[in-house]
């Protein structure tokens, strides 16, 4: 069960046990029947709860074995062991109130390794504790915290939940083992923040953040993890929640007394843990105290800072000097005594760390003159060493205040500028001033054009300011679409750059590339490539290698790559870069978001589609992360999740993902733009193949009203419609499809977005010319596209199994010499089973053709053994194919039923198909009439054998 629905379902179990327990316990069973008639499992978690409540009484004032009908020994279950769709695999720990086990699916949906939590029979006094757990986890969808998957209750009536299993280590032990430098323990605490961040906007409160429950696993990645004394912002401070346990080291001061707790709670206690991943060492030596002593000093004592704490021999793992300064300044700041004196949110703690790390001062230490300006020379390597250090200093901090209050009027006389630019253009608009036409009626692209000849004229005298105004236009006509006024505002602001800066200048240079990514979207790869290796040259001649837009400068590169064939481990190279640079540079930005996103793109193409997952988790955390935050972009890459979840066979998750998506692209965007067919496409594509062919249709009916008849931009258009194509072809309606093939075929011959767009559509192209029975025009292009697969496709990938099938069915049903294309198709269909990879539908069908050969060359006894094995390996398919290889399949399974004269198992059969076809396929469609006839052949046959005196079919 994914998020979405786990958090829907706790909710009807809250919303209607509050109702049940209001109520006199007499009439409380017919309540929960009435309001539960359609949803057994509702019924049984309500119910369940009823009895613990029920059972325990008011388990405040009653020991804890006069509430527990059961014995109190601990019964750990053994490996074996079913526990809803769950087997037990071994024990992973117990904890206070529960039991965790390595579990995994057992019902055959998915292969997954999960880890399982249930509440102890000893524990049933923390039953609120636990079931609020849920209920909290529920809510909580980041790729930094630990998944719920699923919940319910044991056969002994114990409530249990199944979450994602974390294999990794605590973040300080981590840090140890890896010998983490500084900087790599600040972005592993960064990512511990966003977690934490995203529970508060959620209106979670942790409450027991420490180093335990910030586990690093085996990608380097942060998960957070027991929510089990975690708290609702919104919940009463009676919950289950409220006196909880806590770990003392890391409690704060309100936690403590007793009073009630907030964000800044987690405040403090990420406080403690980055004290802690900076030394080695805790705040309080804890252990070493008595608990009264322990308290009072960490209730009225100020924490010391972590320079005075650490190793002088240097031996710790951040040297003193490293830590004095900003980073005392901001562990000292978010583990203050008063809540209020802290960092009134993670993300502000958050931003200090980052300002840290990128050399500006840092808000916790504000108010030093001297600190912001030596911070201020540091950043631009200078400094100021000497004898004289005071004197300089002092009059560094005059100088420097003198030259920030002159930039603080300038950087005012330009906001007026700007403000008054604004206003200008807006007046444009104004229904108050007369013009020749009603100014209500002026489109904010018009007041683009209007501005964007006023940047000239009205700042001649400010280039900085010009050049700036013309990238924030040009960005937003790149972005509408405008290629033309693009291209011509870009044109100018570059000219003006070179002119002012000079073109070694960053400003040049991130013009440079962010032109060539624009002509990358416009499919404009011969432009691309002109300005890539320009700016390549400025690159490396200017020192700026090691630089961020060096990473900008790889990605784009890679995305030039992605539309040359044969150029495939250079693109990969290319990403590994930028990727590399970006996660040391700028973790937390929108760049590396669309750089990992490319690196899980080419991860799926290659058939991994678990890594793809992770690596667009990483891409989502990056973009959530990012200060200047793109909803288009994580709308996109929503999407894209989507593409890796519906792969993997996680089909509910997927939705929510696709609707996610397009929900952010309408807001963005708008309906109009690719972001949102696009979406709609791939959506709907899913839906068909899953057979729910109506919604599909719906989206696709919504998606063609979306597109743009002027759509020039790219070739995104084209493929969309082909993503429609494909669906009409498949559900019977060749004709309807082929005119769209045709025209993505010839766009694409005109230019290509991907270097395998052009084969993609030929192979889809010749299927649907041989479901029309054009089949002249089949074997020609169905010939070239399985010639062009073989020569660009990696032997025994799933894209050259596809076709090498597909070329296989084709020969089989259209032999021109009968030994020979038998032989060639055997050839294609062995070749499909022998690869590496793991099975797909592909291989399913591959072995179907082979139970075709066989009929024809030993027998029907020998096909149904490779009949049998196809239906097999199509259910043992998790990721999406198309639901209509079902009943094709159980086709051809009646056909060599009634062949080996089981006429009765022949119709069973043809009757399941028959009645998927019904489901999946549109009226008239060829399935359809192949089933109809299957079912009347095979009934006919049956009644004919039962007749007595005559023949059955396997006597002929």
């Amino acid at each position: 069960m994914d998020n979405a629905n786990v958090a829907e379902q706790w909710a009807r179990v809250d919303r209607l046990l509050d109702q049940v327990l209001a109520m006199a316990p007499s009439g409380r069973l017919a309540f929960v029947e009435a309001c539960t008639g359609d949803d057994p499992r509702l019924r049984a978690e309500v119910l369940a709860l009823m009895a613990e409540f029920d059972t325990r009484g008011d388990l405040l004032d009653r020991p804890a074995a006069e509430a527990v009908s059961r014995p109190s020994t601990i019964s750990e279950l053994q490996a074996g062991h079913r526990v809803g769709a769950y087997r037990v695999l071994s024990l992973l720990g117990r904890g206070g109130m529960g039991e965790v086990y390595r579990a995994e699916r057992a019902d055959g949906q998915f292969d997954q390794q999960v880890a399982l939590k249930l509440l102890r029979h000893d524990a049933v006094e923390h039953l609120g504790r636990f079931v609020a757990e849920r209920r909290i986890l529920a809510r909580l969808q980041h790729p930094g915290i630990a998944r719920l998957y699923d919940a319910g209750i044991t056969d002994d009536r114990r409530p249990f939940m199944v979450m994602e299993l974390v294999q990794g280590v605590a973040i300080t032990q981590w840090c140890a083992s890896n010998g983490a430098s500084l900087q790599a323990r600040l972005e592993l605490f960064l990512q511990a923040c966003d977690a934490v961040a995203y529970a508060h906007r959620n209106l979670v409160i942790h409450r027991d953040i420490k180093p335990e429950n910030v586990m690093i696993d085996g990608d380097g990645q942060v998960k957070l993890l027991d929510f089990g004394v975690a708290k609702l912002l919104t919940g009463s401070e009676d919950e289950p929640t409220r006196g909880a346990p806590m770990t003392l080291s890391y409690a704060a001061p309100e936690q403590l007394t007793l009073a009630p707790v907030s964000t800044a709670t987690d405040v403090y206690a990420l406080g403690v843990l980055l004290f802690q991943l900076l030394t080695d060492r805790l705040p309080w030596p804890t252990h070493r105290l008595p608990v009264a002593v322990a308290i009072d000093k960490m209730l009225h004592e100020a924490a010391p800072a972590p320079s005075a704490v650490a190793r002088p021999d240097g031996s710790g793992p951040v040297g003193r000097r490293l830590l004095a300064g900003d980073l005392d300044a901001v562990v000292g700041k978010a583990m203050r005594k008063d809540p209020g004196e802290r960092y009134a949110t993670v993300a502000g703690l958050q931003a200090d760390v980052r300002r840290h790390l990128a050399r500006e001062p840092v808000l916790a230490r504000e108010g030093a003159r001297w600190y912001v300006f030596g911070r201020l020379l540091r950043r631009y390597r200078t400094a100021a060493i000497g004898t004289g250090m005071l004197l300089l200093a002092l009059v560094a901090g005059l100088a420097g205040t003198t030259w920030q209050a002159r930039r603080a009027e300038r950087e005012a006389a330009r906001a007026t500028a700007t403000k008054d630019f604004l206003l200008g253009i807006f007046s444009a608009n104004d229904p108050r001033i007369a013009s020749d036409r009603p100014r209500g009626q002026v489109t904010a692209r018009e007041l683009l054009d209007i501005g964007t000849a006023r940047i000239e004229r009205d700042f001649a005298g400010q280039p900085e300011l010009q050049i700036e105004l013309l990238g924030t236009t040009a960005t937003i006509y790149g972005n509408l679409p405008d290629e033309e006024r693009y291209a011509a505002t870009q044109k100018r602001r570059m000219q003006l750059a070179r002119a002012h800066y000079g073109p070694a200048h960053p400003v040049v240079i991130a013009g440079m590339v962010s032109e060539a990514d624009a002509a990358c979207l416009r499919q404009d790869y011969v432009r691309a490539n002109q300005l890539l290796a320009e700016s390549d040259g400025l690159l490396a001649s200017s020192g700026q290698d090691d630089s961020v837009m060096r990473a900008d400068w790889w990605r784009t590169k890679a995305r030039a790559l992605g539309a040359e064939a044969n150029r495939k481990e250079e693109r990969r190279r290319a990403i590994e870069r930028a990727n590399a640079l970006y996660a040391r540079l700028a973790p937390h930005g929108n760049g590396y978001a669309a750089s990992l996103n490319m690196a899980a793109r080419d991860s799926s193409e290659a058939g991994d589609h678990a890594r793809a997952r992770r690596l667009i988790e990483q891409a989502l955390a990056a973009a959530l992360s990012a200060p200047d935050r793109d909803d288009a972009l994580i709308g996109l890459l929503h999407n894209n999740l989507a593409r890796k979840l519906e792969k993997l066979g996680d089909f509910i998750a997927a939705e929510s993902a696709y609707q996610r998506a397009e929900e952010l692209a309408r807001q963005t965007y708008g309906i109009h733009h690719a972001n949102y067919w696009l979406t709609l496409a791939y959506h709907a594509r899913m839906l068909h193949q899953r057979g729910e062919r109506e919604r599909a249709n719906a989206l696709f009916a919504r998606m063609l009203a979306a597109i743009p008849a002027d759509w020039k931009t790219n070739t995104n258009d084209h493929w969309a419609r082909e993503l429609y194509a494909e669906s009409l072809a498949a559900e019977g309606r060749p004709a309807e499809a082929i005119p769209l093939f045709e025209a993505s075929q010839a766009s694409y011959l005109e230019k290509t977005q991907y270097e395998y767009d052009l084969r993609e559509v030929r192979l889809k192209l010749g299927d649907a010319y041989d479901r029309l029975g054009r089949t002249a025009d089949a074997r020609r292009v169905l010939a070239a596209a399985h010639a062009e697969y073989l020569a660009r496709e990696a032997p025994g990938s799933q894209p050259a199994m596809r076709m090498r099938e597909r070329w296989g069915r084709f020969l089989l049903d259209h032999p021109e010499a009968v030994s020979v294309d038998l032989s060639r198709a055997e050839v294609e269909f062995r070749s499909v089973l022998a690869s590496d990879g793991p099975p797909g539908a592909e291989a399913a069908l591959a072995q179907a053709g082979l139970a075709r050969i066989a009929v024809i060359r030993s027998g029907p006894n020998a096909a149904l053994e490779h009949s049998r094995k196809a239906l097999a390996m199509l259910e043992q398919v998790q990721g999406l194919h198309d639901a209509r290889l079902q009943p094709r399949l159980w086709l051809l399974h009646s056909h060599l039923l009634l062949r080996s004269g089981d006429a009765k198992g022949a119709r069973q059969w043809a009757v399941k198909a028959l009645e998927a076809s019904r489901r999946y396929d549109a009226p008239g469609a060829a399935s359809l009439a192949e089933a109809e006839t299957a079912v009347r052949v095979s009934t006919l046959t049956a009644a004919r054998a039962d007749r007595p005196g005559k023949p059955s079919a396997s006597m002929h």
